[in-house]
Formats: C-alpha cells, structure tokens, sequence
C-alpha cells in the first residue's frame, strides 16, 4: 500500500514552490460580480463593501477605488470611515443611477448616526459611488 508521503515526494520540485504561490493568485482584489446578480442586490453589495473594507486594518485605501473616477472621497473624509457601520436599505433605480438610503451607526457606540442617500452610479457595466456622505463631523 502507497502512501501519500509516497506521492508527494514524485511530484517535481518546482510544483511546490510555485502551487503556493498560484494558490494564492488573486487573493487581494474583489471576486466579480456575475450579470445574473440581481441589480438591487449588486448595488447593496457596494454599501457592504464599503462596511468590509472600512472596517479591515490596512484596507481603508481600498474604499477610494468602489467610488466612479473622479468622485472619490477626499483623504480627510477618508480617514472617518471607520468611525461608522453601514446597512443599506433597497436602493431605487433610474437607468444607470441608483440612490441608497444607509443607515449610519457609530461604530464604538452603536448608536444611530443618522440615515443617507448614497448615489450609485453604473461605469463599464460595473456599479460604482457618485457620492457617500458621512454624518457632519462633530463641532
């Protein structure tokens, strides 16, 4: 009877320096989204995305990219993405627009921060950000 110790070893060298390394292709950017995903829910996806990346040490810089080119939040604004939850209710849509209305919470707390509209905007058949406000910053 073989073992699989057996196995391994008739494997060439270069399969297990590179398998790893071919495993792991990828790993950073976003998986695509199908065109049989609903609309209504590619859009909510872009709230929780924004909630995702917001919230992952050393990704914050990731938030600027789910924005369409040219409306990305400033880096100040940036900056006070992580003080916040997100929770999108169902968006409305007009063509290639669509708003959101997100429930904002603080994320120390847990209190509600308010609700916004979040406009969406579709850019090479791709959903993307117009505009994500933020609750006023406190005085």
């Amino acid at each position: 009877m073989r073992s699989i110790y057996h196995d391994i070893r008739r494997l060439p060298a270069w399969t297990i320096l590179i398998l790893p390394g071919i495993l792991t292709l990828g790993c950073d950017r976003p998986l695509p989204i199908h065109p049989e995903v609903p609309t209504e829910r590619q859009i909510i996806k872009l709230v929780e995305d924004v909630e995702d990346v917001a919230h992952s040490p050393g990704e914050l810089n990731r938030v600027k990219p789910l924005f369409a080119p040219g409306f990305g939040p400033s880096n100040e604004a940036l900056l006070r993405y992580p003080a916040y939850r997100y929770e999108g209710k169902p968006p409305v849509l007009s063509g290639d627009s669509a708003t959101v209305t997100v429930i904002v919470t603080d994320a120390k707390t847990g209190k509600p921060a308010g609700e916004l509209q979040w406009s969406m905007t579709k850019v090479n058949g791709r959903w993307r950000l117009q505009d994500a406000p933020l609750p006023a910053a406190a005085p």
